[in-house]
């Protein structure tokens, strides 16, 4: 059901971010290096970019981006009065200097540690062993989604009825645009198939050589005549 989205969440955006940052060789691509100059253009938009580079299909597709993070037109934002243009660049930016230095796939959370009425918002990067984490850190909107429950990230919490501490999964908005609910680890977005390589023809078999003929068979033992 549609209400206020918990404290952690994965995007539908991201997914797509991350599953091309984890194809092999990705840091080398030269549209990794056409992003981080475009990037570093702060009169290039953010939303044409993700355009240009495939990460959305659409215009439609990438409205959420322009009206909610962005704010664009004015006054349709989830955070009246904070500027979160610049933030955003300079994340995505360092983010993707530090993929393409190091190689490490991108991992990209949405963490709202405030409140509604808090103007924190932050990003932060960070270089793991693995990965290359990015985290924005805004204060809770609310979600006007269905939300599904997540089957790779959790929950511990106290419930306010009981005062008891339980654990649930995280509760994830689904994507109209995705085969599966993000957060789940099987989240796709609807791109066509790619065709199937043909299969090579089989070898014909080799013929085995005819058998060489075998022996006569052999005639009576002659009798020995007794003396």
């Amino acid at each position: 059901m549609p209400g206020m989205l918990d404290i952690i969440l994965k995007a539908p955006i991201f997914d797509r971010l991350e599953a091309a940052s984890n194809i092999p060789g990705a840091q080398n691509d030269p549209r990794l290096g056409q992003i981080i100059t475009r990037l570093q253009n702060t009169t290039d938009s953010i939303v044409q970019i993700g355009l240009d580079m495939g990460f959305y299909a659409s215009a439609a597709q990438a409205d959420h981006l322009k009206r909610h993070w962005l704010d664009d037109p004015p006054g349709e934002g989830f955070w009246a009065g904070i500027n979160t243009e610049p933030l955003i660049r300079q994340g995505l930016l360092k983010a993707a200097q530090v993929f393409k230095q190091h190689g490490r796939g991108l991992e990209i959370y949405w963490v709202m540690s405030g409140s509604q009425a808090s103007t924190d918002w932050e990003v932060t990067v960070s270089l793991c062993r693995r990965a290359t984490l990015l985290i924005f850190h805004t204060p809770r909107v609310p979600c006007q989604l269905p939300q599904t429950p997540s089957n790779n990230m959790w929950l511990i919490v106290e419930d306010p009825g009981t005062g008891t501490v339980v654990t649930r999964p995280v509760n994830v908005p689904v994507d109209p645009n995705a085969v599966a609910p993000p957060g789940t680890g099987t989240s796709k977005t609807k791109n066509p198939k790619k065709p199937k390589k043909p299969k090579k023809p089989k070898k014909p078999k080799k013929q085995k050589k005819p058998k060489k003929p075998g022996k006569p068979p052999k005639g009576p033992k002659k009798r020995k005549r007794k003396r």
